[in-house]
């Protein structure tokens, strides 16, 4: 049996620190990333508590990402909505 494999199609800001994220075999994931950026420790990371900073997303190569490489989740827990420290 195959993997599938899991590509970020579109990623929309909602509210406060929540996203909206469709891959590509439609499915769409509201990921709320408030609870791991307040829980962590690295100033960098932090840093995008930074409500205009957060907002600053992109998708590059079918991955949701902040600056340059600053924040960038494993796919699959984007994918389950549950993202962890």
């Amino acid at each position: 049996m195959s993997k599938k494999i899991l590509k970020i199609k579109s990623a929309i800001y909602i509210k406060n620190y929540e996203l909206l994220i469709t891959f590509q075999d439609g499915k769409e994931v509201n990921v709320d990333f408030y609870d791991f950026l307040k829980s962590s420790t690295n100033p960098q990371i932090r840093d995008y508590l930074i409500l205009e900073k957060f907002k600053a997303f992109k998708i590059k190569d079918h991955d949701l990402l902040w600056g340059d490489f600053d924040l960038l989740f494993p796919i699959e827990d984007l994918y389950s909505g549950k993202i962890s420290a």
